[in-house]
């Protein structure tokens, strides 16, 4: 499903993927982020081990994944 990772403006930074006319899901800091190649080129796959939900894989440009996965890490 579309839609975009991004970060509260309070002290904590807390991550949630946001969607159209969804409600935003929380993304837990996690230490399990693994990169994949992505058969799009210039794209990768993050898949991130949400604490207590699962896998989940979030499709980004490559120039975007570093930052990304330091967020999630929560090192960002």
């Amino acid at each position: 499903m579309y839609g975009k990772v991004v970060a509260s403006a309070g002290a904590d930074g807390e991550m949630a993927f946001s969607r159209r006319w969804k409600k935003p899901v929380k993304l837990p800091r996690s230490q399990w982020v693994h990169r994949d190649a992505s058969w799009r080129a210039g794209l990768v796959n993050l898949r991130y081990a949400a604490p207590g939900r699962g896998d989940v894989r979030i499709l980004l440009a490559e120039r975007d994944a570093d930052t990304l996965e330091g967020l999630l890490r929560g090192a960002g």
